[in-house]
């Protein structure tokens, strides 16, 4: 007996032992690089807490491209696309000297290249496509995996284990992806918050995720000899298999968020205001690598004339001006002022292709749209392209998922509100919007525990339109073959999953969404025609009223278009013109 024990300990022992040499492996194997460019007195007192962080997470060497003394996008050597003085912020090239080389000394892992490519005037120039390239050329051999970020971004995944990043690549390069794309999350800049570690700050707002991202990429995967000036957003590879990662999942976070920035987001945006938010999960990371040293200890700024963020003319907008922009962000987070009121149907064919009962709903819900200050939009197979961007597949599918193709791209793009053409509109869509509030979207609960997609409100360009598009987009490029609930209602329940907070569901508990669907998705409305269609005008009177009375602006038909046995024409004429149906004294108030 004793000796079975002790084998099956000694078994338990060498699995261990084999499953944590296997986790091992890819710490051992892996070689991960940064590569960036910039300017040293720019980012000599962020230097450190970059290259410490990034080594924690798992990075092995980090080529440091510096370009000091070029010439930015104001024509000045001195002075950053943020109009922030550098002569300013420290005029000590001693201290600035003397700092870097204590950081090369301390730290091995960094190849610190001087990068002085001159233009036709002999002055110090950027090209950072350059830099892209002489990385590709002289030292992609010495890493297997390479990051191009720069130095106000930081990786990050919610994962405070060493090497965590490592093993997320080791994952991928398994299932034989040789880039992944990751998408930013936007904080307040560092030179607002000089006072702060990295760490420290957690004041956030939200922007389409999609825009801006960088690339890790595969190193034997490299073009070499070639022009690169795709990168730091895009990368032509030889075998170009794109992960594109989660902001969840690994992204990175970008301190670069100034009163500048955020005027030239809200023109490129077409927006003025942005959602206000804390994150403060790189806080941990500030107790792992420091031990809880205080902020201010974390730099030193004796001999160094720094300017702190007063506020003068002429120079940055600074931090009072700054705070008080976000202040003002806050008071507006809640308007619906500026949302689209489009209501967007898809009908492959069009009206001239419409069964008469769809036909008649358009009709009636185009009224009703003029109305109440709505504008009605049919989208076809043949004007699409006209909306958006069409994905390759679109033309090959059948209808019912050119539909929901046709609805999350649209909302993503545009905003607004999105029905299945066999919903009928008789009300005011105001009661509706308004529950909207300060959340990106509003769905419902279409059947019991059971997210559906008939129906969406939403405002554009968000973390939860962005989602529901890209998931989209990942099933046409992963999947040959389709069954009827994968792109639409699988889309809106997974995106509810994930963010809930965003989203208002209005469930079957809630008075307007028992309105909404009166009738009950299982029971075959065509055929069952008593449901909706009663002995006596009286009858149908009393329900519609009974569905109307708080004001409510919507009800889903189902399958009411679908019936067999009877004619297109004859089930048009009971359900929108016969007396004795609730549908008829529902759209004539």
């Amino acid at each position: 007996m004793k000796s079975k024990v002790i084998f099956l300990i000694l078994l338990l022992i060498i699995f261990y032992l084999i499953i944590n040499n296997k986790n091992e492996n890819f710490k051992n194997k892996i070689i991960l690089s940064i590569h960036t460019v910039f300017r040293l007195e720019e980012n000599i007192l962020f230097l450190e807490e970059w290259i410490k962080y990034h080594k924690y997470i798992g990075f092995d060497r980090f080529y440091l491209y510096d370009n000091s003394g070029s010439i930015g996008e104001n024509n000045s050597n001195s002075v950053n696309k943020y109009d922030i003085n550098f002569n300013e912020l420290i005029n000590n090239k001693s201290y600035i000297k003397n700092t870097l080389n204590k950081i090369l000394k301390k730290y091995p892992e960094i190849i610190y290249i001087k990068w002085q490519p001159r233009n036709d005037e002999n002055q110090i120039i950027y090209a950072q496509d350059k830099a892209f390239e002489d990385y590709i050329n002289k030292y992609s051999d010495e890493s297997d995996w390479t990051a191009f970020i720069d130095m106000d971004e930081f990786i990050f995944k919610k994962d405070y284990n060493k090497d965590y990043i490592k093993k997320f690549i080791h994952d991928k390069e398994i299932e034989k992806y040789t880039k992944l794309k990751i998408e930013q999350k936007k904080f307040k800049d560092r030179l607002c918050n000089l006072k702060k570690s990295i760490f420290d700050i957690d004041t956030t707002i939200e922007v389409p995720s999609t825009w801006g991202p960088k690339i890790i990429a595969k190193n034997s995967e490299f073009l070499k000899n070639i022009s690169h000036n795709e990168i730091p957003h895009s990368m032509n590879l030889k075998k170009d298999n794109v992960y594109n990662c989660d902001i969840n999942e690994l992204r990175f976070n970008h301190y670069n968020l100034n009163a500048k920035q955020f005027k030239w987001m809200q023109r490129f945006f077409k927006k003025k205001n942005f959602l206000l938010k804390k994150d403060n999960s790189m806080k941990k990371f500030k107790i792992i690598l420091y031990k809880n040293k205080k902020p201010e200890k974390l730099r030193r700024y004796n001999n160094i004339n720094i300017n702190k963020c007063s506020l003068k003319k002429n120079k940055i907008i600074y931090n009072k001006l700054y705070l008080e922009k976000f202040t003002k962000l806050e008071n507006h987070v809640n308007s619906n002022k500026h949302f689209n009121k489009t209501i967007y149907i898809y009908w492959d064919k069009g009206e001239l292709g419409m069964k008469p009962l769809i036909k008649s709903i358009y009709l009636n819900n185009k009224k009703i749209s003029e109305k109440y200050g709505y504008k009605l939009e049919l989208i076809t197979k043949n004007n699409i392209h006209n909306y958006i961007d069409v994905p390759k597949r679109f033309y090959e599918i059948k209808s019912n998922f050119q539909s929901d193709i046709c609805r999350y791209y649209i909302l993503d793009k545009y905003g607004g509100i999105y029905m299945d053409a066999d919903i009928i509109l008789y009300n005011n869509m105001d009661k509706l919007l308004n529950k909207l509030d300060n959340k990106d979207m509003l769905i419902l609960e279409e059947y019991t525990n059971k997210i559906g997609c008939a129906f969406i409100i939403a405002k554009k360009n968000t973390f939860v339109s962005n989602f529901c598009k890209k998931y989209v987009e990942n099933i046409l490029n992963s999947k040959k073959t389709f069954y009827w609930t994968i792109i639409g209602p699988d889309t809106i329940e997974k995106c509810y999953k994930k963010y809930k907070n965003n989203i208002i569901l209005l469930t079957n508990k809630d008075k307007i969404n028992k309105s909404i669907n009166f009738f009950d998705w299982r029971k075959d409305v065509g055929k069952e025609t008593y449901i909706w269609y009663k002995k006596n005008e009286n009858d149908a009177v009393q329900i519609a009223n009974n569905i109307k009375k708080n004001n409510y602006p919507i009800i889903i038909t189902w399958t009411l278009y679908r019936i067999k046995d009877v004619s297109d024409t004859k089930i048009n004429n009971m359900v929108m013109n016969d007396k004795k149906s609730i549908f008829y004294h529902l759209i004539n108030n």
